[in-house]
């Protein structure tokens, strides 16, 4: 996958995505608590996707944005399909695309373009927040996952401290904000979504064998906290990151990110 420093910008909704990449992904301040978090969340969906299961395999990544998730299982040899509404986003996309079998579609998440049962995996990375109805979703994402394939969602953490959003389950008319949803960035969050809401929202899934939920990076790397933590060496800061996210007394309450994989029932 291509450095943003290396691709040409040539509008507007190319630079917006750019500043993401800058700022995350390819930001040179390793101590830069937006790069830490996103990487963070990067490596621990990719992890979760080899060990669920080796190449050949189709994925899925459903509002793919950058698509640096699929980009990147595309060079390990994972054949990946990436789709937005944006086809500004999926432009941007190709332009950082060095190898591996990926394919760009444009559309909507809730008319795929496929054949049911097509998918091992599916990949939904910080999107159910933007959308009014996730459940609505989530069911119909699920017809076109194979049978003992998996669902991987990543969402901003409710349970956290720092959380200033309502909980899905305090939102008792939803079609107010369905105006609102599919918006890209921070400001496009509907709701925050907690471990429990997350289980409910998907205990009813027809042929659901399991749900595996975890915590990923930490609040405590804010702007207030930056000059402090970024004075320890740096592998031993991912280290008090990871002891963050499987500590019982804090991953629920210092974790940014909650990640629910979600495995369908061999037939």
């Amino acid at each position: 996958m291509k450095n943003s420093f290396a691709i040409q910008i040539e509008n507007d909704t190319e630079k917006f995505l750019f500043n993401f990449d800058q700022r995350e992904i390819d930001n040179p301040d390793i101590y830069n608590l937006f790069r830490i978090n996103y990487i963070r969340r990067i490596e621990q969906v990719t992890k979760s996707v080899v060990k669920f299961k080796n190449p050949p395999m189709k994925i899925l990544e459903i509002a793919c944005a950058q698509a640096n998730i699929s980009l990147l299982l595309a060079e390990k040899s994972y054949d990946t399909f990436v789709l937005d509404l944006k086809y500004g986003f999926l432009k941007y996309s190709k332009k950082k695309y060095e190898k591996g079998n990926i394919k760009w579609i444009q559309g909507n998440a809730f008319e795929l373009p496929f054949k049911e049962a097509s998918f091992d995996i599916i990949l939904m990375t910080e999107f159910i927040e933007h959308v009014a109805y996730p459940e609505n979703l989530i069911e119909y994402t699920w017809k076109f996952l194979k049978n003992g394939g998996m669902l991987l969602i990543t969402t901003p953490n409710g349970d956290n401290i720092r959380n200033e959003l309502p909980h899905i389950s305090q939102i008792k008319d939803r079609k107010k904000i369905e105006k609102r949803q599919f918006q890209p960035e921070g400001s496009g969050h509907l709701f925050s979504v907690t471990e429990s809401e997350i289980q409910s929202i998907l205990k009813n899934l027809r042929d659901l064998q399991r749900i595996k939920t975890s915590f990923i990076g930490s609040i405590l790397l804010n702007n207030y906290t930056y000059k402090l933590y970024r004075k320890i060496h740096y592998p031993l800061l991912l280290t008090i990151i990871r002891f963050i996210e499987i500590a019982p007394c804090f991953r629920n309450l210092f974790s940014k990110t909650l990640m629910a994989k979600i495995f369908k029932r061999k037939r």
